[in-house]
């Protein structure tokens, strides 16, 4: 009887172990997924607004100095604007930069991280492509 005893409590133990491993991971799975979905929400309304603003810009895009401009003025928006608060308190980062004739758009949320790069001609904001 004691040897039972015994057993059952050690097979209790091991089953509230491994009931806390299943929970655990079930809970970083869950925000493994929130994570990513900030992610795309961000790049998605990033680009949304940088689709919107390129069609609204005139640049001539032969003109370095323009090209320039505008890709400046873009990121400025973005700048303005800011990142969508994410539903948890992870640790965000958006960085805008402007580098070879493209804006670089790098988000990032725990350790997690994606890229995007848009050109001027790509957001249909060169006047010497309109016509």
């Amino acid at each position: 009887m004691l040897v039972s005893a015994v057993l059952l409590g050690i097979f209790s133990s091991l089953g509230l172990q491994l009931s806390g491993s299943i929970g655990r991971a079930a809970q970083q799975q869950q925000q493994s997924a929130d994570q990513q979905h900030w992610l795309a929400l961000q790049l998605q309304r990033d680009a949304g607004l940088l689709i919107r603003q390129g069609a609204l810009l005139a640049v001539d895009c032969s003109n370095e100095k323009q090209r320039e401009q505008g890709l400046l003025q873009l990121q400025a928006l973005l700048e303005q604007v800011g990142s969508i608060e994410p539903a948890e308190t992870f640790s965000t980062q958006r960085q805008l930069q402007v580098a070879d004739g493209l804006l670089q758009l790098q988000v990032s949320i725990g350790e997690l991280q994606r890229q995007r790069e848009f050109s001027l001609q790509g957001l249909g904001a060169c006047i010497d492509e309109l016509g």
